[in-house]
């Protein structure tokens, strides 16, 4: 298993396209206790990756008002699609966003997230 250079998108994507849902740690906080729950992802293979599609799918939380976001370099996909339905199916899907190109415009994408919540 590769972790750096083009090896990881390699080895990430074939997480995504074989279904993966690894087993997650323990939440240190309960979601009961919040009525907003915000939730980011990279973008892996264009959809989000395999540690948000275990927290999304197996019910860690309902009757929620959930804000979605995504980071990428490019290829967005159906990311944010994906993820509103599932998020419809227990929640709120309140709204959500994408930031491009984070690694390379850092301070634009920090205007962007800070406009994004003083819209919330």
């Amino acid at each position: 298993m590769g972790s750096t250079g083009f090896s990881k998108y390699i080895w990430g994507g074939a997480k995504v396209f074989m279904n993966s849902k690894p087993k997650l740690m323990p939440l240190d906080i309960d979601p009961y206790h919040y009525d907003e729950i915000f939730i980011g992802t990279p973008v892996w293979a264009w959809t989000y990756s395999p540690a948000i599609k275990t927290l999304l799918e197996d019910n860690y939380f309902s009757e929620k008002k959930v804000y979605f976001f995504c980071t990428h370099e490019g290829g967005l996909g159906k990311t944010i699609d994906k993820a509103k339905t599932i998020i419809e199916k227990k929640n709120t899907y309140v709204g959500s966003i994408d930031f491009e190109n984070v690694k390379k415009n850092p301070k634009e994408q920090i205007i962007k997230a800070i406009n994004w919540v003083k819209t919330l």
